[in-house]
């Protein structure tokens, strides 16, 4: 009699596990110390096509993720059950990829269970979000310029012509001397206006840039960021530079600039190293100081979202154009980060 209890109530308990598994909308497996798949639950099946009868016939690891280093990193994961989450392209049966997250754990007896959620329409928008942010970085960019260009070549040159006009009338022998004395007040303060003007211009984009190398354009930026921010600013060219397209340099421009501004406010440094090789694959720039560091695992908190030209902005153009960001720094260490943006062919020419 306990003994058809224990049997029914095993059945039962059986029957509730599997009824969960079936019914849950995240995919389970289950796989033995090899990695060999041998249950998947409906949700997985579904999501997949992949059925749980070639779990008799087919490798399902194989199946799932072709590509052979792929597949070495997912098994290698499964196998390791360590605490977290990990994004894999998986193939599903149609040939159709499935960005799925997926933790494991490692039963008692030495088999694994791994749980996977479908990350494919979060990922999407993420890439349509970042696409968007990114066409919108450009627009602005091109805003900034149009801008500078207006104020350097029509306020500025207004502003300068007033001044010209005014101290015509400087040398008029009719002034008398109270409206000479606030002549020379309305002279001065205009000087002022035309000066702030300029550095405005200059600010948003320098007139230079469409002409200068890279290398010029960074040796000029180094000159004036060291004196605005107060340290030391080396700058070590090397390579053979040429004349890159006006979108690279002026992201390398801003890039540069936004990394030596991160410095002035968070690193504590004294002095900055600038680093700039070009060949025939690209250009790298390498920013280095020697100020307190910081832990690079806050960058994983980080969103796009939150705006502006900070790290993650430069690492997702780069990207765009086939670049990289490295990063090497820790707390109380020196900081190092490097820009690799390749240069195109069509896209640049050789300086004469």
């Amino acid at each position: 009699m306990k003994k058809d209890r224990r049997k029914r109530s095993s059945r039962r308990e059986r029957e509730l596990i599997r009824t969960i598994l079936d019914n849950i909308p995240a995919m389970v497996t289950f796989f033995d110390a090899s990695g060999k798949v041998r249950y998947v639950n409906r949700s997985f099946e579904q999501k997949t096509g992949w059925s749980r009868d070639l779990l008799r016939e087919q490798d399902m690891v194989m199946l799932c993720y072709p590509d052979s280093t792929i597949r070495e990193e997912a098994l290698s994961f499964m196998l390791s059950a360590k605490p977290g989450w990990k994004t894999f392209p998986l193939q599903a049966a149609d040939e159709s990829i499935i960005h799925s997250s997926w933790s494991n754990v490692r039963l008692s007896d030495g088999s694994y269970v791994g749980i996977g959620i479908d990350m494919t329409k979060e990922i999407m928008m993420e890439k349509r979000v970042r696409s968007l942010a990114i066409r919108l970085s450009k627009t602005a960019e091109m805003v900034q310029q149009n801008i500078a260009s207006v104020i350097h070549d029509r306020i500025v040159q207004s502003l300068v012509s007033m001044k010209l006009s005014l101290e015509g009338l400087r040398r008029e022998d009719y002034m008398p001397e109270s409206a000479m004395s606030r002549l020379e007040d309305m002279l001065n303060t205009l000087d002022d206006v035309v000066q702030e003007t300029r550095a405005l211009s200059h600010e948003l984009c320098p007139p230079a840039l469409a002409y200068m190398r890279i290398d010029e354009v960074l040796r000029w930026l180094s000159e004036r960021l060291s004196e605005q921010y107060g340290f030391s600013i080396t700058i070590e060219i090397d390579g053979h530079f040429t004349q890159l397209d006006s979108e690279k340099k002026f992201f390398i421009y801003m890039a540069v600039r936004e990394l030596i501004h991160n410095i002035s406010k968070h690193a504590d440094a004294t002095r900055v190293v600038l680093a700039v090789h070009a060949d025939s694959k690209g250009i790298t720039v390498t920013v280095q100081d020697d100020g307190k560091g910081f832990d690079q695992a806050v960058l994983e908190n980080l969103s796009f979202r939150e705006g502006g030209f900070g790290l993650l902005h430069i690492k997702m153009r780069l990207e765009q154009y086939g670049g990289e960001l490295s990063i090497q720094s820790s707390p109380g260490e020196e900081t190092s980060i490097t820009i690799k943006i390749p240069v195109t062919e069509g896209s640049n020419h050789s300086h004469p």
